[in-house]
């Protein structure tokens, strides 16, 4: 006669903890693929902001499920884990940029030259890559936040030709695979200026950034302008794309 081994139940409350984690992973990705193709970011961050409540709730049922397995002798602590450690991920970067925004300043509007910040191209070419996008004037708000936050962002002085400087940092732009959306050579009467759209790391909400570069007696002065079009932006990223594109024409122009 065989004998019937009986084995202690799975914990529901794992169960759940799994489906939950895996249900906000998917509905995460799905929000962020929709952003990054183009969808409203009011609307892309709902959905993320979704993905996140779930993530909690996965969380949740994990430590429901640890105290119902250690009371009763369930099984699924496995189970249970994986479903916390999942959600816990997920809400890894949003709780990185929850810090960052009580530290860095929500600034959209950004230039290495408050005195006489570049101006965007109003061109039909211009306007029909933005889709009618045209950012105005930088505001005196704009100004002061950025003279209290970010001092350090400064115009770079370049020892070299502006042609060449126009040249290097238009390759530069082309290897950040930033669009570009107009662009003018500079001459004698102006500087040369380029147009872009940049888009954030992760949600791949759009940036419009205009690059000036202008001929000063012998050397070449080179501003950056980024303003960033969501009303929801990832916490100091507009003043790391400043610094990072000034630092890299920096270092190329260096090397010459």
């Amino acid at each position: 006669m065989r004998r019937l081994i009986l084995e202690d139940p799975f914990s529901r409350s794992a169960i759940w903890s799994r489906n939950l984690a895996v249900f906000a992973l998917l509905v995460a990705i799905i929000g962020i693929a929709l952003a990054r193709r183009g969808l409203d970011p009011t609307a892309a961050l709902a959905i993320v902001g979704g993905a996140m409540a779930i993530a909690g709730l996965s969380i949740l049922f994990a430590f429901v499920a640890m105290i119902v397995i250690w009371n009763k002798g369930y099984r699924g602590i496995g189970i249970a884990v994986g479903g916390l450690v999942l959600s816990g991920l997920l809400l890894a970067y949003p709780a990185y940029l929850a810090v960052q925004a009580r530290t860095v300043p929500p600034a959209a509007d950004l230039s290495t030259n408050l005195d006489d910040p570049p101006q965007f191209m109003t061109t039909d070419k211009a306007r029909e890559a933005r889709h009618g996008h045209v950012p105005g004037p930088m505001t005196a708000a704009a100004k002061a936040l950025e003279t209290k936050a970010y001092p350090d962002l400064d115009t770079l002085t370049i020892d070299d030709d502006v042609d060449a400087v126009f040249a290097k940092v238009r390759k530069i732009v082309h290897r950040r695979h930033w669009q570009i959306v107009d662009e003018i050579d500079p001459s004698d009467a102006a500087p040369g200026r380029i147009d872009v759209i940049a888009k954030t790391l992760v949600m791949g909400f759009p940036a419009d950034l205009v690059i000036r570069i202008a001929q000063s007696g012998d050397q070449t002065l080179v501003d950056v302008r980024s303003v960033a079009r969501a009303g929801w932006q990832e916490p100091g990223s507009n003043a790391a794309r400043i610094q990072s594109l000034i630092d890299e024409i920096d270092a190329a122009t260096s090397r010459s």
